[in-house]
């Protein structure tokens, strides 16, 4: 349900002459999300347990990345609109701009973590849980 949600919207929006470009950032992220479940899938295949809980928090953040982006995505449309009825002159005007611009910007430089999420997920270094128990005791 969650991914269809995204997919129709990535699909109905990617020509949008003011965010399409920042859809289709949204729709790479949701394609490497999908192979960051591949992955996590792929490691309960192997026995690798605690991959799970290892990388929970990522995965969470990679979730919030994603419906972020798509919720201010959805907020820039709905003020596209209303500077379409305002005009540019209107005292509103900045404030649906800044909307518009929030959208781009969080697409631009937050939602490319996602990519950086499934990379590390990817390599499966838990080098961290490796080492000995007493290399956390303080001396």
């Amino acid at each position: 349900m969650w991914f269809a949600e995204l997919e129709k919207f990535a699909a109905d929006h990617k020509d949008d002459k003011i965010i399409g470009v920042q859809v289709a950032l949204l729709d790479e992220a949701l394609n490497q999300y999908k192979e960051i479940q591949a992955t996590m899938a792929g490691y309960l295949g192997q026995g690798k347990f605690g991959m799970i809980g290892f990388f929970a928090t990522r995965i969470l953040h990679a979730t919030g990345y994603i419906y972020g982006a798509k919720l201010l995505l959805e907020h820039a449309l709905i003020a596209q609109k209303k500077i379409d009825e305002i005009g540019k002159d209107h005292f509103e005007y900045p404030y649906y701009a800044g909307k518009i611009a929030s959208a781009k910007f969080f697409a631009h430089n937050l939602l490319p973590n996602v990519g950086m999420i499934l990379r590390v997920i990817k390599e499966g270094d838990n080098s961290v849980m490796e080492i000995p128990e007493a290399s956390y005791m303080l001396v």
